[in-house]
């Protein structure tokens, strides 16, 4: 039995998997169009539009007196100091108010 060169075995085995890709694109262009034969394209059906609603009003808020004002402060400032990796006795809170 005679030996191929590698040359003839790759140009083989380079056109055949080349063969087998064009063979894959036309089976799926072939299945697209028996798809599109059986597929009914129907006209949309238009979607009843719902009227949009002008959005509620932002509520005013007063300024109303803070109810345990140094409760709050304390909180806040065991937050930052856990955020900052500090004691929260290094932390001095100058001013505090509503936004």
């Amino acid at each position: 039995m005679t030996e191929l060169s590698p040359g003839i075995v790759a140009g083989l085995g380079m056109s055949i998997v080349f063969i087998g890709l064009v063979s894959l694109v036309f089976i799926v262009w072939l299945m697209g169009i028996i798809v599109k034969c059986f597929v009914r394209t129907e006209a949309p059906v238009p979607k009843k539009e719902i009227p949009k609603q002008a959005p509620a009003p932002t509520p005013v808020v007063q300024n109303a007196p803070i109810e345990n004002r140094g409760a709050l402060i304390a909180a806040i400032s065991a937050c930052l100091a856990e955020e900052l990796g500090t004691d929260v006795s290094g932390i001095s809170i100058q001013s505090f108010r509503r936004i």
